[in-house]
C-alpha cells in the first residue's frame, strides 16, 4: 500500500514509482544456489528501468518484466 500510495503522489511530481522482484539472486539472502548473480539481476532490471513510461506507474512487475497482480 505504500508503494502505491507513493505513486499516487509522486504522479503529480512527474515521478513514475514503480515496484520490481529481481527474483531469486545468489546473495547471502538468496543463497547460492539461486539461479541469477547479483550482476545479472542488476542488468536485467536496468534495462527494464530505462524503458518504464508514465503509463507503467503504480505497477509491479516480475524480473523478466511482466506484470505481477497485487
Amino acid at each position: 500500500m505504500f508503494m502505491r500510495s507513493l505513486a499516487a503522489d509522486g504522479r503529480q511530481s512527474g515521478i513514475t514509482t514503480v515496484l520490481l522482484d529481481p527474483g531469486r539472486v545468489s546473495t547471502d539472502m538468496g543463497r547460492a544456489v539461486a539461479p541469477t548473480t547479483p550482476e545479472a539481476a542488476v542488468a536485467k532490471l536496468v534495462r527494464f528501468i530505462d524503458g518504464i513510461t508514465p503509463d507503467h506507474n503504480g505497477l509491479f512487475f516480475t524480473w523478466k518484466g511482466r506484470e505481477q497482480a497485487w
